[in-house]
Parts: structure tokens; sequence; C-alpha cells
């Protein structure tokens, strides 16, 4: 029911005690379907802003995988045992041994040594993979042996 419409339906009557009535109920179901209207409204603002998080969250672009330019303890090993071998390749299975590392550590440090462009792949052989330092690996090599480990 309108208020305004029920206010004017009583304009220049006079207010009885059931008028007041009447009256104090339409107020209360106006005032009711206000305060529901409030709780959806609630509702509904923290909905739109968890599904809005969610999606920030699916949309987000990807983190880095390393946004480091510092080397990791296991690729400054595989190099420093190069420099300490006085050599300028290695076969991956005897660098495996050399290393105290466990094998998927020190294989996954020369995949990254290559993928930074610090190693080049070379033949494979019954004995592993051979790689040898590239050019910008000597220069990280130098770097190392004057203690700069950033590449």
């Amino acid at each position: 029911m309108n208020i305004m419409a029920t206010l004017n339906a009583f304009k220049g009557k006079q207010l009885n005690d059931e008028l007041i009535q009447l009256i104090t109920s339409v107020f209360d179901k106006q005032n009711s379907k206000l305060e529901k209207l409030k709780e959806q409204n609630a509702s509904l603002e923290k909905s739109v802003a968890d599904l809005s998080v969610q999606l920030e969250r699916k949309v987000a672009p990807p983190r880095p995988v390393t946004t480091s330019n510092q080397l990791s303890e296991v690729e400054t090993a595989v190099l420093s045992n190069c420099i300490d071998s006085g050599i300028s390749g290695f076969c991956s299975e005897d660098m495996v041994t050399s290393l105290s590392y466990g094998r998927l550590e020190t294989i996954s440090a020369i995949d990254q040594l290559e993928r930074k462009g610090l190693l080049l792949i070379g033949p494979l052989a019954p004995e592993g993979t051979f790689y040898s330092i590239s050019d910008k690996g000597k220069k990280y090599v130098h770097k190392i042996e004057n203690d700069d480990y950033s590449y």
C-alpha cells in the first residue's frame, strides 16, 4: 500500500484511533519492507565484493618464475665447479656426481643455467648431455671469481 495514497485518502477526515492504527500499520509495513531491502542490499554488496576478489585473482597476471638476477646456490656451485676444475664444458652426469646436491637439483640448476644463457647445450652422449659455458657464462664466471654473484 502506498503511504501517500493512504494519507491523501484521510485528507480532511478526523483522526480517530482506528485511522491512527491503520496509518501506523501502513508505516510499519513500509518500514519492514525498507529494512528487508537494506538487508538484501548489504547481502548483494558483500556478494559483489567477494566475486570481485575472485575475479581479480583469476585475471591477475601470473607471477614471474624468478625476478632475481642472482643465481641459486646450486647454479653457482655448477659454475664454480667448472672454475675449480679449469674446464669450459662438462657432461651432465659428471656434474651430478661431482656435486653434493641431489640429482634433480643439479639437473634443474643446469637447465636453469641453459635457460639464462650461461650454458650452451652440446651433443648427447651415453654419459649424459654435454654442456659448454657460453660467452655470457664466461663473463659470469669471471664475476664469480671476483665474488660478484649477480648476472
